[in-house]
C-alpha cells in the first residue's frame, strides 16, 4: 500500500511538473512577446515625418521588414509574429502559425525531380545545392500563370513560387550572394514580378551580388529594396560594349525605397561610360536610407579617346520630385578629372522640387564638387546634420566643395545647409552660390582648408555674378563655427571669407590664413566674432549697408579695417557699436588704416561710423584714423562720432567731405 501511495505521488509529480513546464513555456513565450512588441512600439515612437516620406517608410526603414498598407492599416511579419499598427499603435500581436508542408527539399532540383502531386505544398532549403541560400515555399500547379516564377517539375507539372508579405527574394530567383556570378538579370527579373504578382518588396542577403550589366526601375510604382546589408558590386567584369552614363536608372516610377543596401564600383579600368551609380529621372516619392555608395580608388583617369573620366555616387538627373537621402554614406575616391558626391540637377529644365538630405557621411578626393546644385528649375532642397570629408589628396582638387544654384539654372530656390560637420579642402572655395535665392547657411561647424594645388583665387563663401553684372546674393550665414586654414607655402593669392551676402550673423570665425577680405559686398554684418590670425589687407571691404555689433581681433597686419572702393552708395550705411582690438605692433615702414573711402561716389548717402571701440597695440606714424576722398562734385557728409579709439594719432585725410565728429 505504502509503495502504491509512493507510485501515486511519484506519478502526481511529474505530471505537475509537465503542467509548470508548460505553463513556464507558455508564460516565457508570452513574456517574450510582449518584449518584441514593446520593442517595436518604441521604433514606431521614433517617427519623424521630417525625415522620411511616409509612415510606412519609416516602419519599413526601422524594422528592415516590407510593410503593407490597406487604407489605415499597416500589417507586416516582426520576428515571427504578425503585427497591425493603427494611428501608430499596434492593435494586433500575434505570433505566426508554424506551417505544414507535404514535402521539404534541400533545393530546386532535388525539387524538380519528386513525384508532387497538384495542391500539394513543398519547402526548399535552398535554391542551389549545399549554398544555404534561397530556401523557398511552392504550391504545385498544373498550368503555367502570367504573373509569377515557375519551376518546371519532371513529371509535367510547376512549382510556383509563395509570395508572402508581398515580397520576393532574389535568392529565391537563383541569385549568387558570393560576388562569383553575374545578379544583373535575376535582379532585373525580380523587378519584372513586381508588375503583377502584387509584389512591393525585393529582398536581398548579406553578401555580395556580382552584376555586369545596369539595372533599371522603369516605369514601376510602390517597390522597396530591402537590402539586408547586400552589396551590389561593379567590377572589370562590366559589360560596357553599349555606352551607358548610370549603373542603377530610376525613371517614371513613383514610391521606391532602397533600404540598407551597398553599391561598389570597384573596377579600376576605363569604362565605356558607367558614370553615375544612381541616377533619378522622371521620378517622385524616392527615398534612400542607411545605404552605401562607395567608388573605390580609380587611377584610370582617361579612356582611350584621352577624354577625361568622371565618376558620380548619386545623380537626381531631371524631373523628380520629392526624394530623400537619410542616414546613408557617399563615398567617391576616384582620381578621376571630374564627378562628385551627389549632383542636384534638373537637366532638361522641366523642373524638380523638394529633397532632403540627412544624416549622411560624404567622403570625396579630387574634382568637381561634393554637392552641386544646377541646371534646370529647382525647388527646396534641405541638406542637414550630416558630415562631409574631402582630402587634399589625388592628381587633382576639388576648385569647390559646394554649389548652390549656377549659370545654367533657370530656378534655385529655397535652399538651407544646416547643422553638418565639414572638414573640407579645395582650390577655389566652400561654398559658391549663382542666380540661387532664399540660400542660408546656418548652425554648421566648418574647417575649410586651402589646396595645396591653388593656383587661383579663393572665396570661401561667394555669390557669383550672373548674366550682365546681374547678382542674387546668399541670404543668410548665421551661427556657423567657422575656421579657414591653408595648405599653401608662401601664399599671394586673393582670398576672401565672405562675398557678397545680405545676412552675416552670429557666426565665430577664425582664420589662419593670409586673407584679402574678410567680408566683401555683404549687406548686413551683425554679433560676429572674428579672430584673425594673419595678414588681413581689408576686415570690411564695400559694406553695403550695416556692421553692427561685431567684435574683432587681429592678430597680424591690416590694411585698412573699412574700406570703400569703386563703388556707388545706394543708400545710408551704419558701421556701429563693433569691438576691434588691433594686436599687431606696426613698425615705422608700415602703415594702416581705420578707414578709406576713394574713387567711389557716395551720392549725398552718409556713412554713420559710430561707437565703436578700436585699441591698437602700436601703429606708425604713417597709419591714419580716417581717409575719405569721393569722387562727387558736391560736398558729402561722413559721421564720425562717439569712437573710442586707442593707439592711433588724430591723422586724417579728407577731401570734398564733412567729417562730422560731434
Amino acid at each position: 500500500m505504502k509503495n502504491k501511495i509512493i507510485k501515486i505521488i511519484g506519478y502526481c509529480c511529474v505530471i505537475l511538473a509537465i503542467f509548470v513546464g508548460i505553463f513556464y513555456t507558455l508564460k516565457t513565450n508570452d513574456f517574450n512577446g510582449r518584449i518584441i512588441e514593446n520593442q517595436l512600439q518604441i521604433l514606431i515612437d521614433l517617427y519623424n515625418s521630417e525625415e522620411t516620406l511616409s509612415f510606412e517608410n519609416h516602419l519599413k526603414n526601422t524594422t528592415y521588414q516590407n510593410v503593407v498598407k490597406n487604407d489605415n492599416i499597416y500589417m507586416m511579419q516582426y520576428k515571427g509574429y504578425n503585427v497591425e499598427i493603427v494611428d501608430n499603435k499596434i492593435t494586433k500581436f500575434e505570433k505566426i502559425a508554424d506551417e505544414k508542408f507535404d514535402q521539404i527539399f534541400d533545393s530546386v532540383q532535388t525539387m524538380q525531380n519528386a513525384d508532387l502531386k497538384v495542391n500539394e505544398f513543398a519547402k526548399t532549403q535552398s535554391y542551389h545545392n549545399a549554398k544555404n541560400l534561397g530556401g523557398a515555399k511552392y504550391v504545385i500547379v498544373e498550368n503555367l500563370g502570367n504573373d509569377s516564377d515557375y519551376i518546371e517539375l519532371k513529371n509535367g507539372l510547376y512549382a510556383k513560387l509563395v509570395i508572402e508579405n508581398k515580397t520576393i527574394s532574389i535568392d529565391t530567383l537563383g541569385a549568387d550572394n558570393k560576388g562569383k556570378e553575374d545578379n544583373a538579370k535575376i535582379i532585373e527579373k525580380a523587378i519584372s514580378l513586381c508588375d503583377g504578382e502584387n509584389i512591393t518588396a525585393i529582398s536581398f542577403s548579406k553578401g555580395t551580388y556580382l552584376c555586369d550589366s545596369p539595372i533599371f526601375v522603369s516605369n514601376k510604382n510602390n517597390i522597396t529594396f530591402l537590402g539586408n546589408n547586400a552589396c551590389i558590386d561593379v567590377r572589370n567584369s562590366f559589360n560596357d560594349e553599349t555606352y551607358r552614363e548610370f549603373f542603377f536608372n530610376i525613371y517614371g516610377s513613383t514610391n521606391i525605397l532602397i533600404n540598407n543596401l551597398t553599391i561598389k564600383y570597384s573596377f579600376d579600368k576605363v569604362m565605356n561610360g558607367i558614370k553615375t551609380q544612381i541616377n533619378i529621372h522622371t521620378s517622385s516619392f524616392v527615398e534612400f536610407f542607411n545605404d552605401n555608395f562607395i567608388i573605390t580608388e580609380n587611377k584610370a583617369r582617361f579612356n582611350s579617346e584621352n577624354v577625361a573620366c568622371e565618376y558620380t555616387n548619386v545623380d537626381c538627373y531631371s524631373h523628380w520630385k520629392n526624394v530623400i537621402i537619410n542616414e546613408c554614406s557617399l563615398e567617391n575616391l576616384s582620381d578621376s578629372e571630374a564627378g562628385g558626391s551627389l549632383w542636384i540637377r534638373d537637366l532638361y529644365g522641366l523642373g524638380s522640387q523638394d529633397i532632403k538630405v540627412f544624416n549622411s557621411k560624404f567622403h570625396k578626393i579630387a574634382h568637381d564638387e561634393t554637392i552641386a546644385v544646377f541646371m534646370g528649375s529647382i525647388e527646396n532642397v534641405l541638406i542637414k546634420n550630416n558630415k562631409f570629408n574631402v582630402e587634399d589628396s589625388g592628381l587633382s582638387s576639388s576648385v569647390m566643395n559646394f554649389t548652390f544654384g549656377s549659370k545654367s539654372s533657370k530656378v534655385a530656390k529655397n535652399i538651407t545647409f544646416e547643422n553638418n560637420e565639414i572638414d573640407m579642402c579645395s582650390t577655389g572655395g566652400l561654398i559658391w552660390s549663382t542666380n540661387a535665392t532664399n540660400l542660408v547657411i546656418k548652425n554648421n561647424k566648418i574647417n575649410s582648408t586651402i589646396s595645396s594645388k591653388t593656383s587661383g583665387n579663393f572665396r570661401m563663401f561667394e555669390s557669383e555674378y550672373y548674366g550682365d553684372n546681374e547678382i542674387t546674393k546668399i541670404e543668410t550665414i548665421e551661427n556657423n563655427k567657422i575656421k579657414l586654414n591653408t595648405n599653401l607655402q608662401g601664399n599671394s593669392h586673393q582670398i576672401s571669407i565672405f562675398s557678397r551676402i545680405k545676412n552675416v550673423k552670429n557666426n565665430t570665425i577664425i582664420s589662419n590664413t593670409k586673407l584679402t577680405n574678410c567680408f566683401i559686398g555683404c549687406d548686413d554684418v551683425q554679433d560676429n566674432h572674428v579672430k584673425l590670425f594673419e595678414e588681413c589687407e581689408f576686415l570690411v571691404y564695400n559694406a553695403t549697408c550695416y556692421f553692427i555689433n561685431n567684435t574683432v581681433e587681429l592678430y597680424k597686419k591690416i590694411g585698412s579695417m573699412f574700406r570703400w572702393y569703386g563703388i556707388s552708395l545706394k543708400n545710408d550705411i551704419t558701421c556701429k557699436n563693433n569691438n576691434i582690438q588691433y594686436k599687431y605692433l606696426e613698425n615705422d615702414d608700415e602703415s594702416s588704416c581705420i578707414i578709406m573711402l576713394n574713387d567711389s561716389y557716395m551720392n549725398n548717402f552718409v556713412i554713420n561710423f559710430n561707437n565703436n571701440i578700436i585699441n591698437a597695440e602700436q601703429t606708425s606714424t604713417k597709419t591714419r584714423q580716417v581717409f575719405v576722398c569721393p569722387q562727387d562734385e558736391q560736398e558729402q557728409k561722413f559721421y564720425y562720432k562717439e569712437n573710442s579709439v586707442t593707439g592711433y594719432s588724430e591723422n586724417h585725410y579728407i577731401k570734398n567731405t564733412n567729417l562730422v565728429t560731434e
